[in-house]
C-alpha cells in the first residue's frame, strides 16, 4: 500500500496497523526526520515527495505493478497520479483534501485498470456506525495497543 503524508498521525497509525496487517508499506513525507520515523515504524519505502516522483518511486519499487491500495488525505492535486500509481483492481481512498477538493483524473486509468475510488469520513457518519468502528478496531488491534506492537506516536508534550 501506498500511504501519504505518513508523518502525520494518521500516517504513523496507519503505518503500524498496515504492518501489523503483513502489508508492505509505502510512505510519502516532505522531510527526512518525518521520512527516518516512517522507516522507522515499518514503512519499506519513505518517498519525499518534494524531491521524488512518487509514481516513478512506486512503480520501481513495485516492477511497475503499482500498488493495490491508497490511503490519501491530500486529495484533488494527487487524484491523477495516485490513479498511475494504482495496480489494476487497486483502490484509492481518499479520507481529507488538504491538497483541495477538485483535480483532474483519466477516466481511461479507472476503467482501463478496473480501480475503486472511495471516499471515507468519520465525523459525519452516524454513532451507531462509529459505534461499530471502534468494535472492530478494538476486536483487531486493541491486543496491539496493549502488548505495544502498535504504539501512539506523541511529537511534543505542552505544559497545561
Amino acid at each position: 500500500m501506498l500511504l501519504h503524508a505518513g508523518g502525520i498521525g494518521v500516517g504513523t497509525a496507519g503505518i503500524q496497523m498496515a504492518r501489523a496487517a503483513a502489508a508492505t508499506v509505502l510512505v510519502t513525507a516532505g522531510t527526512a526526520p518525518k521520512l527516518a520515523a516512517c522507516r522507522e515504524l515499518g514503512a519499506s519505502l519513505a518517498i519525499n515527495y518534494k524531491q521524488q516522483d512518487f509514481v516513478e518511486a512506486v512503480n520501481r519499487a513495485t516492477d511497475g505493478k503499482g500498488v493495490d491500495l491508497i490511503l490519501d488525505p491530500v486529495g484533488g492535486v494527487y487524484i491523477e497520479k495516485n490513479l498511475q500509481a494504482l495496480a489494476e483492481n487497486g483502490r484509492l481512498v481518499n479520507i481529507s483534501l488538504l491538497g483541495g477538493a477538485t483535480g483532474e483524473m483519466n477516466m481511461g486509468l479507472v476503467l482501463g485498470k478496473s480501480l475503486k475510488i472511495i471516499g471515507s469520513r468519520l465525523r459525519s457518519r452516524p454513532f451507531a456506525e462509529k459505534i461499530e468502528i471502534t468494535r472492530q478496531f478494538k476486536q483487531r488491534f486493541w491486543g496491539l495497543l496493549q502488548s505495544g506492537k502498535l504504539r501512539p506516536i506523541v511529537d511534543t508534550i505542552f505544559p497545561i
